[in-house]
């Protein structure tokens, strides 16, 4: 608690946001057939607010960290951002 804490305030003063902070294991990620449990995520994404500001739409999802027939690819899920920004041409 304390070090989530700690980033939370340096995210804060550095005008960031972890846009990945959702509990991505009732959404993306399935029970890992080895271990009998869903991943935590533990790798994020962090966007400047004046980028985010630019945006005029963006979602975050994920992908497991094995493949459909249980052979893991890493040992870490994956994450990821998609997004448009205002007045792209």
């Amino acid at each position: 608690k304390r070090v989530r804490s700690i980033l939370t305030d340096l995210l804060k003063k550095n005008d960031l946001t972890c846009v990945t902070e959702i509990d991505f294991s009732t959404i993306f990620l399935t029970i890992d057939p080895r271990r009998g449990k869903i991943r935590n995520n533990i790798d994020h994404i962090c966007i400047s607010n004046s980028l985010i500001n630019d945006f005029e739409e963006y979602s975050v999802g994920a992908w497991d960290h094995f493949t459909e027939d249980g052979k893991y690819m890493s040992d870490h899920n994956g994450v990821y951002i998609e997004f448009k920004i205002k007045n792209a041409w």
